[in-house]
């Protein structure tokens, strides 16, 4: 059970290895190395009112629940955490790109830009304890808009010669 932002949430996780189940899910072999079924179990209550959401998931491996659930709470926090940042910084819920495939287009643009901001190590600083300190995307990208010659460094120097690429 969890309670934050004015709501209590309390979460089930269910695991089925059942052959009869797998077999039933993947009768047209959909899915290689279909193993194991997941739901998880969603009860908020917000200021009095009472809903359950349910989520399906498929694995490919044997997990125990514990994990499962460590599994499934990590992703949506990733998937949360990369929205706000969209969201925010580069203000996509207040796009009117609608006409034909632009709107996907300019999604993925905006990933593969956050993507190059968070592989830019420039800013990084260690601490006394060897620690090291990341500059936050916003103030990147601050430092992008006032220093145009910043971000041509980046494109052109800097992640030429990042090791993913060596």
């Amino acid at each position: 059970m969890e309670f934050s932002h004015g709501r209590i949430e309390k979460r089930k996780y269910c695991l089925s290895s059942d052959e009869c189940l797998i077999s039933h899910i993947n009768d047209r072999n959909k899915w290689k190395n279909l193993k194991t079924v997941g739901m998880v179990e969603n009860t908020r209550e917000i200021d009095g009112k009472i809903t359950v959401k349910r989520k399906y998931y498929i694995l490919d491996t044997d997990v125990t629940t514990e994990r499962f659930a460590e599994i499934t709470r990590n992703h949506w926090r990733i998937e949360n955490n990369l929205h706000w940042i969209l969201d925010m910084y580069f203000r996509e819920d207040l796009s009117r790109t609608r006409k034909d495939n632009a709107l996907d287009n300019l999604s993925l643009l905006t990933k593969m830009c956050y993507n190059i901001i968070t592989l830019d190590s420039r800013y990084d600083t260690a601490n006394k304890s060897g620690n090291i300190k990341k500059l936050s995307v916003k103030r990147k990208i601050n430092r992008y808009n006032l220093y145009h010659h910043e971000f041509d460094d980046l494109l052109f120097s800097v992640i030429p010669n990042l090791e993913i690429f060596a």
